[in-house]
């Protein structure tokens, strides 16, 4: 999440999205629409761009 704007990781971070967090994609909206991504009963849309600057480990 370092390479996020920081707005972005702030947000993310206030919303329980942080390292080592288990987060669950939950929509991936075509036409260049928002990613949904899930952690913690939390849901949250981001933009494509902004998501792939999100490192994740598939588990």
């Amino acid at each position: 999440m370092r390479r996020l704007h920081a707005s972005v990781r702030r947000r993310l971070k206030d919303m329980g999205f942080y390292e080592g967090a288990v987060v669950t994609l939950s929509h991936c909206l075509p036409f260049g629409g928002p990613v949904i991504l899930e952690t913690n009963g939390q849901s949250v849309g981001i933009r494509k761009q902004d998501a792939r600057q999100v490192e994740v480990e598939r588990l």
